[in-house]
């Protein structure tokens, strides 16, 4: 008995462009078994667009800002760098759990996966709620002297 057809086959030398058309279809792929240049892309293609997205959202955030003054801009412009460190940290920690979820994934171990991943869900459960305790403690503190 033959599988069915996926709508996905695409060409075997299919140009960048469906590539990257692929790459913003959901559904499930085996990156294992595609040309590592292909795979590379069809990952890369979603980060590098929700990196261009967060761009936007920044110049739309100091767009409105602009029109309360320059000190304004400036609150702005500190609060996006500390979200760019904020955002390396988050990246640094999913690329890690993303290397370990894919060698079990390579392994073809299922099971193991899915442990990382729950392990990897939890370590950014307490990574958040150990943050969110420090930021109510330190809101707290400036709050009090505004009043």
């Amino acid at each position: 008995m033959t599988k069915p057809v996926s709508r996905d086959v695409i060409a075997p030398n299919p140009t960048i462009w469906r590539t990257i058309l692929q790459s913003l279809r959901e559904g499930n792929r085996d990156y294992t078994s595609e040309k590592l240049n292909r795979a590379v892309i069809l990952l890369a293609v979603p980060m590098v667009l929700e990196m261009v997205m967060e761009s936007i959202f920044a110049l739309a955030d100091i767009f409105w800002v602009s029109r309360l003054g320059n000190e304004a801009v400036a609150v702005v412009g500190i609060t996006e760098s500390i979200m760019a460190v904020v955002y390396a940290v988050s990246v640094g920690l999913s690329v890690a759990g993303t290397a370990m979820v894919a060698r079990r994934i390579g392994e073809k171990d299922a099971d193991g996966a899915a442990r990382v991943a729950v392990q990897v869900i939890l370590v950014g459960l307490v990574v958040s709620t150990i943050r969110i305790a420090r930021r109510l403690v330190c809101t707290g503190s400036v709050a009090s002297r505004w009043r």
